[in-house]
């Protein structure tokens, strides 16, 4: 991202681009701005340009600065515009998903899905819709269409899915079925790793983290950057301090992160219950990336996981003053300021109070369900 918008600002700052690339050249400049979470600069590139692919962006850095409705209002709008477009679908159901609104993300995935049966993307983001139930579907799918093995772009697709879904065996025999050059690539062998640790076989994880094969090469900031994260991830998880600390030192030590990168590992630690870590990513991550709205929200979580209550009700205010936090923050704070320990404590009955005045009736529904 770094190197595309030190180009691209220097070319349209200085005029060295035709006036046919300019547009183009526009919108990659906003997406690595969006990439590194530089939403005010993503914004004022963008303006008011009605294409697609920045409607996609605006859309994106809605959601990021916590706007939920407005993104899921402008994807909307566009959806209605553009039926099924492919870009506009998969971010729609992830919105929908995010937002607590299951039934809609099912609904717009399964109509692109049948609409495309042969279809990887289509079929890809139904199964992250229906979520556990997907495992059959994916079977239909690899039977009715074994040409995937024929593609590249669709098996890194479908493998990348299946590592974020923890489905290792799945993984594994479609890996299995591939060409040579796939399976022995350095991409595959990182998201057999990943699948082994979201299935929660962190030992073994842990075993091919220690002798990765020579396609690693750890000059490759990104084989570096995956290495150590996955490594101290599954060392973590299994109490294995020391050698999670080195990589953590080693992963800080890499070179410039993406934010959404950093972001994902924060919340994968908190999943496995390791707030501590967790936060000391998130603080490296703020030192890059300060005003990041995505990364305090995990600082709420942090705060609410670590008993520090009244931490994360004084961040939250902000946030709910502006009505930008998101759905999944509000059901975390609620279900926690709800309980039995927090029932004499003032300040969280008023902030729930405020999370309430905020909502619309479809959201203050959802609200009051998980009270």
């Amino acid at each position: 991202d770094q190197p595309t918008i030190r180009i691209l600002q220097r070319a349209l700052d200085e005029n060295l681009l035709p006036e046919l690339q300019r547009a183009n050249a526009l919108t990659a400049l906003a997406k690595a701005l969006y990439h590194q979470a530089d939403f005010e600069a993503a914004l004022k590139i963008l303006g008011n340009d009605p294409s697609i692919s920045n409607r996609i962006i605006r859309s994106q850095v809605y959601w990021d600065q916590g706007l939920e409705s407005l993104a899921i209002q402008h994807l909307e709008s566009l959806n209605r515009m553009f039926p099924n477009q492919r870009e506009v679908v998969p971010l729609l159901t992830r919105f929908y998903t995010d937002s607590g609104d299951t039934e809609k993300a099912i609904q717009i995935s399964k109509i692109a899905y049948l609409k495309n049966p042969y279809s990887i993307g289509a079929s890809v983001n139904y199964f992250r819709a229906i979520g556990a139930d997907a495992t059959v579907e994916i079977d239909r799918f690899l039977e009715r269409v074994p040409e995937i093995h024929e593609n590249q772009d669709a098996l890194f697709l479908m493998t990348n899915y299946l590592a974020e879904a923890g489905l290792y065996d799945k993984l594994d025999s479609l890996i299995s079925k591939s060409p040579i050059e796939f399976q022995s690539s350095a991409m595959v062998w990182f998201l057999r790793v990943e699948s082994l640790i979201n299935g929660e076989e962190y030992r073994i994880a842990a075993e091919l983290l220690e002798t990765p094969p020579d396609s690693v090469n750890q000059l490759i900031p990104l084989h570096r950057i995956l290495l150590h994260s996955l490594s101290l991830t599954a060392n973590y998880a299994l109490e294995a301090n020391d050698k999670a600390r080195i990589s953590m030192q080693q992963l800080f030590s890499s070179g410039h992160i993406r934010p959404a990168t950093l972001l994902r590992l924060t919340r994968k630690l908190i999943e496995i219950n390791k707030p501590t870590e967790a936060g000391r990513v998130l603080q490296f991550l703020l030192q890059q990336n300060p005003g990041n709205h995505a990364a305090f929200c995990e600082k709420v979580r942090i705060e609410l996981m670590t008993g520090n209550t009244e931490k994360a009700i004084e961040l939250s205010k902000p946030m709910v003053q502006n009505k930008t936090m998101p759905f999944y923050l509000i059901r975390e704070l609620a279900t926690n300021l709800a309980s039995d320990d927090q029932l004499f404590h003032t300040e969280a009955a008023i902030l729930i109070d405020e999370i309430l005045d905020t909502m619309t009736p479809a959201d203050k529904q959802k609200f009051l369900e998980i009270l």
